[in-house]
Formats: C-alpha cells, sequence, structure tokens
C-alpha cells in the first residue's frame, strides 16, 4: 500500500462474446494491460465464458475452452490483482465463481452461495452452491499444479494494509448476506461479480444494498455487473459500476452506452474504514482461512474519483431540514425556560445574521411575535459603517425590536480602568469589546426576562477564535453544530424565505470575513487560513479520524495546494483545536446537526490540557 492509505479499484465491463472463451481471455488480457494504475481489477460474474449460456454451459467443450482461457490469463498477467468470475467443475458438479488471481498465480477460489431462481433466473438448474463445502469452509484443489483454497476466505496483503472478501452476484441478497461474514472477519472491501438483468427499477434497489452492506459492514463495497454486449436475448445487461464506503456512494454509473470494454476507477479510503472500525469495536471474529498477497504499492497515487470539499455543504432539501431542526431547538429551549424573549448581538456579519434568520424563522413557524427578539447592533472602535447599515437594516426589515447601542465611550472607560492606554491594538483591546458586549446581552436578557442566542459558529469552536467568556459565552448557541462554509450555505438559502433582506444577505455572503475589533480591514482567513480548508480538515479529523500524512496528501489534491502550505494548515489547525479545548469545555449547549460535533458533554471528551 502507499502511504496514504488509498487503494484504487477498476470496475470492468468487458466487450463479451457469448460462449467464446478464448475471445474473451484475449479482450481481458488487453483490458488488464490497458491499466496503468495497479488497481485492484473486478470483472463481472461469469466473464470467461458470459453469464447468459444456459443448457450449453454444461457442454464438455466449453468447459475445457472455459479452462483453457483462464490458463491464458494466468500466462499473460503481469502482477495484477484481478478478481474475475468463470465456471469450475469440481466433484462432479459445476460452480458458478470468482478467481482471485495475482500475477501467474490463483490465490483462491470462491464460489456462489445463494444461486438466484427468479424470474428471468434459474441457476441451481446449472450450478451448486458453495453452501455444500461450508458458508465458513474451505477444500484445496490441484489446478495447473497449484494448490488452492476453495470456499469462503478473505485476501490480505503482506503488510497487512488491505483486507478484502469476494461475493458473487446476490450473494448479498442471502440472509443473512454474505458480505456480513466477510465484513465480521475483517474484510475491509468486498467486491461482487454479478450479471444483473436490467430492468427500469433495479438500479435503486441495487444502490440500497450496496450501500447498506457497506455501512453495516463499516466497509467498502464494489460492484461490477455484465454489460450491453454479451446477448439481447430475452433481457439485456447494463454494466452496473456501484462503489459504496461506510453507506456513501462514491460511483453509481450503468453502460447502456458502451458497447467496448470500460474501467471506471474508484479510490478506496482504507484509513477512513480502519478509524471507524475502531470507535465501533464488533469486529473480532477471526474464523475464515485468508490468503495472503502481495503488497500493492504506487509511485505516483492520484484520485480518481473527485473528492467531497465541502462535506458541510447541504443540498436544497436538507437545508431545509436544518432550519426544522434548529427551530425545534430553540423553540424546545425557549418553552423550557419560560423565557419571554430572546437576545442576539446582531454585528452585520455572518454568524449572526443567521443566528437572526433563524429565531425570525422560529417565531414564523410557531406562531410567535418576532417582537420578542431583540437585536442590539453595539459598533464600537473596528465598527465599519457598512456593518453597522447592514445590521440596523436586518433588524428593521425583518421586524424585529431593535437596538443601536454604542458602546465606545464604555470600552474607553474599560480599559482606562485596566491602565490600558486606549491605543495600542492588543488582544487587551480587542477582547474588552467583545466582553463588553457580551456583559450588556446579558444584562439586557435578565431586564427582560430573555435568553441570550449565541452566534459562535462550529469553525470558531474549533479553532477557538472567540474571546473567551465574551462571544464564547452565551445562554443557548444556535451556531455551534454549523461550520462557517454552512453558516454562509444557508443564509443564502434564506433568501427563498425572507426575499425582503435578499440585498443584505447577498452582501453578508460576500463580505470578507472579519471580526472587526480593530479595523473593517482585519480580515480573519489572513490569521486562520480560509476556511473552506479548515472546515474540510474539522471533517477529515472528527469523522475520518485523520492522519496528517493522508490529510497533507488530501489537501494537495482537492486544493492544489503545495506540500508546505498543506502542513502549515494542518499544523495551525491541530494547534489551535487542541489548544482551545477549555473554551469548548465552558461553551452553553447547542445542537448537532451534521455527523460530528464539538460538544464537550456528549461528543468530544478531551481534557483542555492535551500536548
Amino acid at each position: 500500500m502507499n502511504k496514504n492509505k488509498f487503494v484504487k479499484v477498476g470496475l470492468v465491463v468487458p466487450k463479451i462474446k457469448l460462449g467464446d472463451a478464448y475471445s474473451n481471455a484475449i479482450e481481458i488480457v488487453k483490458i488488464i494491460e490497458k491499466d496503468k494504475k495497479n488497481a485492484i481489477l473486478l470483472f463481472p460474474e461469469l466473464t470467461i465464458t458470459g453469464y447468459s449460456l444456459g443448457d450449453w454451459i454444461f457442454n464438455r467443450q466449453v468447459l475445457e475452452d472455459a479452462k483453457l482461457a483462464l490458463k491464458y490469463i494466468l500466462e499473460h498477467n503481469d502482477n495484477h490483482l484481478i478478481i474475475i468470475g468463470s465456471v469450475l467443475e469440481f466433484n462432479g458438479s459445476l460452480f458458478d465463481v470468482a478467481y482471485v488471481i495475482q500475477g501467474n498465480d490463483i490465490l483462491g477460489i470462491v464460489p456462489k452461495y445463494n444461486l438466484k431462481r427468479h424470474r428471468d433466473s434459474n441457476e441451481p438448474r446449472y450450478f451448486n452452491s458453495g453452501a455444500c463445502i461450508g458458508y465458513e469452509e474451505t477444500v484445496e484443489i490441484e489446478i495447473f499444479d497449484q494448490t488452492v483454497p476453495f470456499g469462503s476466505m478473505l485476501f490480505k496483503s503482506e503488510n497487512g494494509d488491505v483486507t478484502f472478501g469476494v461475493e458473487i452476484g446476490c450473494d448479498n441478497q442471502d440472509v443473512p448476506p454474505v458480505n456480513n461474514l466477510l465484513y465480521r472477519n475483517g474484510a475491509e472491501i468486498v467486491f461482487n461479480l454479478s450479471s444483473s438483468a436490467y430492468n427500469i427499477k433495479k438500479n435503486a434497489k441495487l444502490v440500497n444494498l450496496c450501500s447498506a452492506a457497506s455501512l453495516n459492514g463499516f466497509g467498502a463495497y464494489v460492484y461490477t455487473s455484465t454489460g450491453v454486449s454479451e446477448t439481447s436475448s430475452d433481457v439485456l445487461f447494463d454494466g452496473e459500476q456501484i462503489v459504496c464506503c461506510n453507506g456513501e456512494v462514491l460511483l453509481n454509473q450503468n453502460n447502456l452506452d458502451n458497447y467496448n470494454s470500460k474501467i471506471s476507477y474508484a479510490d478506496i479510503d482504507l484509513e477512513v474504514i480502519k478509524y471507524n472500525r475502531l470507535i465501533s469495536g464488533n469486529m473480532c471474529s477471526n474464523d475464515l482461512l485468508v490468503s495472503v498477497f502481495d503488497d500493492i504499492l504506487y509511485e505516483d497515487y492520484h484520485l480518481d474519483l473527485e473528492y467531497n470539499n465541502a462535506p458541510f455543504i447541504t443540498n436544497e432539501e436538507e437545508s431545509d431540514e436544518i432550519l426544522k431542526v434548529v427551530s425545534n431547538a430553540l423553540y424546545n429551549r425557549l418553552t423550557y425556560s419560560k423565557a419571554k424573549g430572546l437576545v442576539i448581538g446582531i454585528s452585520g456579519g455572518l454568524d449572526s445574521t443567521l443566528a437572526l434568520l433563524m429565531a425570525v424563522y422560529m417565531c414564523d413557524r410557531f406562531n410567535l411575535n418576532r417582537k420578542m427578539i431583540h437585536g442590539i447592533t453595539m459598533p464600537a472602535m473596528g465598527t465599519s459603517s457598512k456593518s453597522k447599515d447592514r445590521s440596523i437594516n436586518l433588524m428593521k426589515k425583518l421586524e424585529i425590536d431593535d437596538h443601536i447601542m454604542d458602546v465606545n465611550l464604555e470600552v474607553g472607560h474599560h480599559l482606562d480602568l485596566i491602565g490600558h492606554d486606549g491605543l495600542t491594538k492588543d488582544i487587551a483591546y480587542e477582547n474588552s469589546q467583545a466582553r463588553y458586549r457580551t456583559l450588556v446581552l446579558m444584562n439586557f436578557a435578565n431586564a427582560n426576562s430573555s435568553l441570550v442566542v449565541g452566534t459562535g459558529d462550529m469553525s470558531e469552536i474549533a479553532l477557538g477564535f472567540a474571546t473567551f467568556n465574551g462571544d464564547h459565552m452565551a445562554m443557548y448557541n444556535v451556531n455551534s453544530g454549523i461550520p462557517k462554509t454552512a453558516i454562509r450555505h444557508l443564509t443564502r438559502h434564506f433568501i427563498k424565505y425572507y426575499p425582503e433582506v435578499a440585498e443584505e444577505l447577498e452582501d453578508v455572503c460576500n463580505a470578507m470575513i472579519s471580526p472587526e475589533l480593530v479595523s473593517s480591514a482585519q480580515s480573519t482567513e489572513d490569521f486562520l487560513g480560509k476556511y473552506e480548508i479548515n472546515d474540510f480538515i474539522l471533517y477529515e479529523l472528527l469523522a475520518n479520524g485523520s492522519s496528517k500524512e493522508r490529510l497533507v496528501f488530501l489537501m494537495m489534491e482537492v486544493f492544489k495546494l503545495n506540500e508546505s502550505d498543506a502542513e502549515t494548515y494542518y499544523d495551525r489547525f491541530l494547534r489551535r483545536f487542541k489548544a482551545q479545548q477549555y473554551k469548548r469545555l465552558t461553551g452553553p449547549e447547542g445542537i448537532k446537526v451534521f455527523e460530528v460535533s464539538l460538544s464537550a458533554r456528549s461528543e468530544l471528551k478531551m481534557p483542555g490540557d492535551l500536548y
């Protein structure tokens, strides 16, 4: 395996001549030679003979030709690791099998267990089930002067980096499915060779099967099926190619437009699989035979499929769902606390704008008067007129209870009280503004029997970019589960609900992100780096447990950073993430929205002094 813990798989849909094993073998070798990525190549079920032979499968010449074709493939394979379907004659019966081959060696032969008898298929007419050997058993057979295990087994690389299993066709529909046994015994990837006849509804069912298998098995599932070239007698095959990992569909396509041979590639992220298994702790059986293959080495690894560079960006339906979830939580907290209103500090930036929109949306959903929302904008030394005007316009147009409280004088008095010259723009100068604003919000809330709604987003919480006991504190935080990239996305999404503030929302989404504690030219991203990259790191660390090596590789691939810049992003993020846990330990409550959360009470249990 290469250092980035990815393994590349190639899903092959070959051009097949039904019943012409030798021609098929020649085509298969051409496909193998064409692959320059050193992928594990998965071919469909009964590739060598074709799936649709019917009773002709019993013909002696067909069976002899299938053996000779397999021998030709072995003799002409370089060191590729391939999984290919054919027929095996054993103890007077025929078996539908997968040959797992590396170079000239057959590593193992896996039979099909769940033979399909359903409408367009009658497999028990032709084949015996692997169940006659046993679901967890193997026997040894001699083939081409090789002693080869035949039955249920796993395949593992010499260095142990990757372990995979193989099932065939509707083995994934057995009760329990064969892949359940394979995953439970340590398979990180399950390959399925299939020949599934086309019908208009089938793709959705296949995707559900593959996705569910990968989710339940905490692994990857790779599926390929016979293509359109094989037959048009009664049925057509459409060359489905599906890859799923931990329930997520990475690749889903058919090849109805492709009559010739085709390889589609996908990248299996082994580090993510291993991480999810570590935290689940339920992969403990070890009953299957393990066949060892040579390590897969890559000179230069690049991702074939587009990697999600914005894991927190949601589609329209999901965005609507987030609005409902957050507004439900806010309404529940309001009801539970018996508060009469909500207090929000409105800065004219992204975070406070989304918090305000969530509060307004909550009022509208639950038939509450928007005037119960007390919006307070507090311009100080660094506040720009543009941000101030945007804050006022938002409050006025959304018809909440609006207040403008200039805190310049009070902050100046406070700085004088602590012996600060009021001119040096240091950390005390900045934090005094943030803490004084929080003081005003808290006291105003007490005076009006209200709750202070926090605005700090998940990205800032991760990086500790908040003033302790300033904007870090609130009575409830609606943004705590929403990273900055999603804050911007959801703010723009709100335009469809509140078009009267469309201009302001577009303006805030396009504006430079700034705390405006020194001046309006103070850029957060100049200090922390781009939020798109920081949110990517945040997700990869918490959802996938990524190592530095893997994250640097991903940033280079996904964001086209050079290695030095990628390492700088990682080191800066991790340094701040660890050092700022003490703020998260004392932060306000707020609900989980995405797959990951920073709640120190329920999800991220870390000490406040982690090196």
